[in-house]
């Protein structure tokens, strides 16, 4: 059985457009970077693997007078695949394999006064800040690889569908009318890390 454990860099092809086309009207929005980055780890057990991650974009800000706005997703995937390739030479390993996944995604929306307040404040003027998210069920098809000498290096693409969406909601009920936002587009991750083996 051999496991590991990594940090890695990606990429995501999502659109966004529609709710940062929104934030724009208000706000001035600085640019979404698709960059993610996040930490995973697998178990390769004869040709089967499991491999979960979870990974998040940097996120976006936007600001107008003395007020703030964020927006960022994250999201976690649980992925089962199985060896197509293998190749070892004394202590190092290169793995080859596709997988199927299942993975969760939260969208979130955080604004606010860009300011320090008083308990009191709140309590007068609850608008001082908000806080609203949406969650999204997804499916992941990925192809993966890495070669394992002790110190970890991989690479992963693969295309990520939605399932199911909840509402958006804010900690007073649903938000209608957001524009569209879902993880839908192709995506990729390089990774590093540490692998070993376990005689279970």
């Amino acid at each position: 059985m051999n496991f590991g454990l990594f940090i890695g860099l990606g990429w995501a092809n999502v659109d966004f457009t529609g709710i940062l086309n929104a934030i724009s009207k208000y706000y001035q929005v600085g640019e979404f970077s698709r960059v993610k980055v996040g930490f995973g780890g697998f178990v390769v057990r004869d040709n089967i693997v499991f491999l979960g991650n979870f990974w998040t974009f940097l996120g976006v800000e936007g600001f107008r007078d003395d007020r703030r706005i964020t927006f960022n997703s994250s999201d976690f995937s649980a992925n089962l695949g199985y060896v197509l390739y293998y190749s070892r030479l004394k202590e190092r390993r290169f793995l080859v394999y596709p997988a199927l996944g299942v993975g969760y995604s939260r969208f979130e929306l955080r604004g606010g006064y860009v300011k320090n307040s008083e308990f009191s404040d709140i309590l007068i003027d609850p608008a001082i800040s908000f806080y609203a998210n949406k969650g999204e069920y997804s499916g992941t098809i990925s192809l993966n690889a890495h070669f394992d000498f002790g110190f970890l290096m991989g690479f992963r693409a693969g295309y990520t569908f939605p399932i199911y969406q909840t509402q958006w909601k804010s900690d007073f009920g649903e938000i209608r009318d957001v524009p569209k936002v879902e993880n839908r587009g192709i995506w990729g991750q390089i990774f590093v890390g540490f692998g070993w083996d376990s005689t279970l």
